[in-house]
Order: C-alpha cells, then sequence, then structure tokens
C-alpha cells in the first residue's frame, strides 16, 4: 500500500533576512549567490535575482517529512515555497498517474490545469499543475483562497524526483515563471 503525504507551507518570512549571514545553509542544501545546491539529491538549481531579499533555504519540512530533501523560497513578502521531495517510483509517467489519482482526493475543489512531458537534464520529465481551494489550521490565514501548485517530477537514477509549488493564484501568473525557471535549470552533479 502507498500512502501520499503532501506537506505545503506557507512562510511569512518578514525581516528574516536580517537575521541570517549568506550562503544560507539548513541540512543538506544551501543557496548562494543564483545557485541553489542539494547535497542529498546531489543536483543544482539556478535562482534568478527575485526582489530585495532574494532566496532562503529552511530544514523545517524535512523534520516534519524525511522524503522531503529540501525547501527553497523567496524571501520577500509573498508566499513561494518549493519543497522537493523523492519519490519510490521508476519513471516520471508513474508518479504522475499516482499523483493524479490522488490530488483530487487531497484537495479541495481540485481542477487539473496542464500536464506536460518534457526533458530537463537529458532526464524525462513531467509538469502538472492543477487549481485548489485553500483550507488552514490558522483561522483566517489563506483560508478559502484559490491556489495554484505546479509540480515538476524529474527521473533521477530508477527514482523521481519532485517539485512542488503551491502559490497563491492571485500571484501565480507573476511566480510560475520563475518557478518554472528554476525547475527546469536542474543539473545532476555526477553522470548517471
Amino acid at each position: 500500500m502507498r500512502v501520499l503525504i503532501l506537506t505545503v507551507c506557507f512562510l511569512r518570512l518578514n525581516g528574516f533576512v536580517k537575521a541570517q549571514q549568506l550562503p544560507m545553509r539548513a541540512g543538506w542544501q544551501s543557496v548562494y549567490g543564483n545557485t541553489y545546491e542539494n547535497d542529498m539529491g546531489q543536483f543544482t538549481l539556478t535562482v534568478p535575482s527575485v526582489g530585495a531579499h532574494g532566496w532562503f533555504v529552511t530544514d523545517e519540512l524535512m523534520k516534519e517529512n524525511p522524503a522531503i530533501l529540501g525547501t527553497l523560497g523567496i524571501l520577500d513578502d509573498r508566499d513561494v515555497v518549493i519543497s522537493i521531495q523523492r519519490y519510490q517510483v521508476a519513471t516520471a509517467k508513474q508518479e504522475a498517474d499516482f499523483l493524479n489519482s490522488q490530488f483530487p482526493l487531497q484537495f479541495e475543489a481540485y481542477k487539473k490545469v496542464s500536464q506536460e512531458s518534457l526533458k530537463i537534464d537529458g532526464r524525462a520529465a513531467i509538469a502538472l499543475s492543477f487549481r485548489t481551494v485553500l483550507k488552514s489550521d490558522q483561522p483566517g490565514k489563506n483560508e478559502g483562497e484559490t491556489a495554484k501548485m505546479t509540480v515538476f517530477l524529474i527521473e533521477d537514477r530508477g527514482m523521481v524526483l519532485g517539485f512542488m509549488c503551491l502559490v497563491p493564484e492571485k500571484v501565480a501568473i507573476q511566480f510560475d515563471p520563475i518557478v518554472r525557471a528554476v525547475v527546469t535549470s536542474f543539473h545532476h552533479r555526477n553522470p548517471r
């Protein structure tokens, strides 16, 4: 039996950067300048310059869910976090089929937006997205707000890496191209 564990976190990090020194490092991941490195997954991503404060990494989600390899987000007044997870399946298509069967059960008002096959770093990959309505354990925080989830699945040495980003619908048009550029810059540090 397979269980889907999906953790989505909206973070408000105003002022966070003042308390940190660059490069930022959390667990097995770091971001310095325009490069995100994930030592556990042995890959890098190129992150564009964004906002006044740039990018952050955190290991908070990794503590909650050991399948998460990293969390990368934008430090400003918006809610943008990309969580990175490893799936124990052989192909991106297998994982996409599984997620497509589970997301309607997990997310309120689920509506599939798109799905496409692509190559990232010479590897088979699938990008899929859907809309949902947010629930919150904090009264009034994002409750009932429409959001867009984008998922990229990249085949990696007999497993699949999943990059998930859930953003409020009102900022999705602004951040979708940024998330896509970051994830499609994926480069494995070791050859297959």
